[in-house]
């Protein structure tokens, strides 16, 4: 539950005509099911494919479960080279970098 504190503030937010910037904040339970997962994890990233294989979904998918929860500042995400030539993205736990 917000504090009323909380409250007011998404309030004047709202009023302001940013609710849009608010709505885009917000997560399903299965977003945040997905965040607490990450949270969790005693890896310092997390990738599409290790998501994939951990939640039985494909790639693709888990790509974007991954791509979301980063553009909404859930995540932070650095680019690296895969083995492919292509490029990997690793997506960390907010503050947390690659040493």
């Amino acid at each position: 539950m917000l504090t009323v504190t909380e409250q007011e503030t998404i309030r004047k937010l709202v009023i302001k005509g940013n609710s849009s910037n608010i709505r885009s904040l917000l997560l399903t339970v299965s977003q945040i099911n997905l965040f607490n997962k990450v949270k969790k994890s005693k890896t310092k990233f997390i990738t599409s494919s290790i998501l994939s294989n951990e939640i039985g979904i494909s790639v693709q998918n888990a790509n974007a479960k991954l791509i979301r929860l980063y553009q909404a500042g859930y995540l932070d995400r650095i680019e690296t080279s895969s083995d492919s030539g292509g490029i990997e993205h690793l997506y960390l736990k907010l503050g947390e970098g690659i040493v």
